[in-house]
């Protein structure tokens, strides 16, 4: 086992049940706690998010900001010390068709991709984000570690009243054959993971162009099929609060060097 597991406080891998497979729990911090000290360290040119919902995520960020949902319930003030917010309440497929980002001159320097968790609507956000993406960008990939068979439903009809990752596991296996180019680091952000892909190529139109063969090898697969040991065996976790340790050098490349965070001054009463 990786030793950035080993030391994890409370790790509660594979405790499914005692006849069942043997899952690697994501155990560690947070997501969203993770996300926050991101933002609280980091300036970015442009932070991207599919999946806004009630804001959690969008809260934290102190940079110029793009955030896409169908359906937006947030309540507190999104905007806080942020530059710019730009909000589209849409699918993900719509807001690309838009081309607002190239329209506006707009690159991703940090995107955080959690919109419908079904494998084909990450897959082609993932597809499109990248299309989006500075040199040195980071993105990072919600739910893609699933700790029972439950959770991964994709009837959008009987959603488990947890956690749901719908079966966007697979796009850990698609970007290691198809983008070897890649660098996937999974974090062991509580509940289902993050996984932060860095080395990424606006100009690699490998995934694009076998879009429909990916589809066809892979909607159907379930993870009984596929293998909980195959899965486990494809990744290690690292622990969330080493990448904040060691000084986020995993967005090295994305952050804005000796930035100077926006104070808003009021100016009337």
């Amino acid at each position: 086992m990786d030793t950035t597991v080993k030391d994890m406080l409370e790790s509660e891998e594979g405790t499914e049940a005692a006849d069942g497979p043997a899952w690697k729990k994501a155990s560690g911090m947070h997501y969203i706690k993770f996300l926050r000290s991101v933002h609280e360290k980091l300036l970015f040119d442009l932070y991207f998010e599919i999946g806004t919902c009630n804001g959690h995520s969008l809260y934290p960020s102190r940079s110029r900001t793009v955030a896409v949902d169908p359906y937006f319930r947030v309540k507190d003030n999104a905007i806080g010390v942020k530059p710019e917010l730009h909000v589209f309440q849409c699918g993900s497929d719509e807001f690309f068709e838009r081309d607002f980002l190239k329209r506006n001159d707009m690159k991703i320097s940090f995107g955080f991709l959690d919109g419908m968790h079904l494998f084909e609507y990450l897959l082609r956000d993932f597809i499109n984000a990248e299309r989006n993406c500075r040199e040195g960008a980071v993105l990072a990939l919600h739910d893609c570690c699933p700790y029972n068979f439950t959770i991964q439903t994709r009837d959008l009809n009987h959603l488990p009243r947890d956690a749901w990752t719908g079966d966007v596991w697979k796009l850990l296996p698609v970007l290691r054959k198809y983008r070897p180019d890649l660098t996937l680091t999974v974090l062991a952000c509580a509940p289902t993971g993050l996984v932060l892909v860095t080395g990424l190529d606006p100009e690699n139109d490998k995934l694009s162009r076998h879009y429909d063969e990916i589809l066809s090898d892979w909607v159907d697969v379930e993870m009984r099929d596929y293998g909980v040991d195959r899965f486990n065996e494809s990744f290690e976790f690292h622990l969330p609060r080493k990448v904040i340790g060691d000084g986020f050098s995993l967005f090295a490349g994305a952050a804005m060097e000796n930035a100077v965070p926006l104070a808003p001054v009021k100016v009337s009463t």
